[in-house]
């Protein structure tokens, strides 16, 4: 197990386990929907994630890349859109000295939040690992940067 400390959050990862699941996707879920908010947010999505996040996601074995869930959920305003998805890890996280099994929303800044919650029934994990598994979710504003006549309602 590595240790990770994010805040006031210590993360207790199987970093090895981690890794090894991301690197044998093959196909990512976020490849299996071809709709334009989609593929609005694949083609943007170096510029959605803030680095405090992808560097957390690195420590934990998480390939951006390749997580288990991605929506569009809403067009806030013209150009610019709100997006869910999640990962997931195996590990716990505690917080002085208790395990957490939910997370508060942390809000990075105005355009990503994240949280993380034991969820394990959607992972490439194993099922018997489900258990062990947490999940981080993610809510994203995404900018529109595909041709305007395929923007979203």
């Amino acid at each position: 197990m590595k240790t990770i400390t994010y805040k006031n959050q210590i993360f207790e990862v199987d970093f090895d386990r981690t890794k090894e699941v991301y690197d044998n996707i093959q196909f990512s879920n976020l490849f299996s929907c071809n709709c334009h908010g989609c593929r609005n947010f694949l083609v943007n999505r170096e510029n959605i994630y803030p680095k405090e996040v992808l560097n957390l996601m690195i420590q934990l074995g998480i390939d951006y890349k390749k997580g288990s869930e991605l929506h569009h959920i809403c067009k806030i305003e013209i150009g610019k859109h709100l997006y869910g998805g999640w990962f997931h890890f195996k590990g716990r996280i505690l917080e002085n000295g208790n395990e957490l099994t939910e997370t508060e929303t942390i809000e990075v800044n105005e355009d990503f939040k994240f949280f993380f919650k034991r969820d394990g029934s959607l992972s490439f994990f194993d099922k018997e690992e489900h258990n062990q598994i947490m999940q981080l979710e993610i809510l994203a504003h995404s900018d529109w940067v595909l041709e305007k006549e395929l923007e979203l309602d």
